[in-house]
């Protein structure tokens, strides 16, 4: 016997679970960035988590510390980072040829962190 779900299904279990996953990553950037929130704030850092959450798709990156790391770069950087030219280094490793989502957003993280010293 298979199952199916229907898209209303799905959507509402998005609906259900994607707040409790920001409350996740904010938690997350409070512990590991606490003067980095006391200056942008909480209501923007979810905001810019928010719209993190709607770009993923678009780099491939869907779930787990990969989706968590770029929510962190956005939070960080600002909401299109990837490609503000304040940091070039993000489009230049976003146009690298990447093997996969995952070495993208490592290639960013590692790099970003290191730009800010952390």
């Amino acid at each position: 016997m298979s199952m199916v779900i229907r898209d209303e299904q799905l959507n509402e279990l998005t609906r259900v679970t994607r707040p409790a996953y920001v409350g996740r990553v904010l938690v997350f950037l409070e512990r590991r960035h606490p003067a980095r929130m006391a200056e942008v704030g909480r209501e923007e850092a979810r905001l810019r988590i928010e719209t993190a959450l709607n770009a993923a798709p678009d780099w491939g990156l869907v779930e787990g510390e990969d989706l968590t790391r770029y929510c962190e770069l956005t939070f960080l950087f600002g909401v299109g980072f990837e490609h503000d030219s304040a940091y070039p280094w993000a489009a230049e490793i976003a146009h690298s040829g990447w093997s996969s989502p995952s070495e993208l957003v490592t290639s960013w993280h590692v790099t970003g962190l290191a730009l800010l010293d952390l």
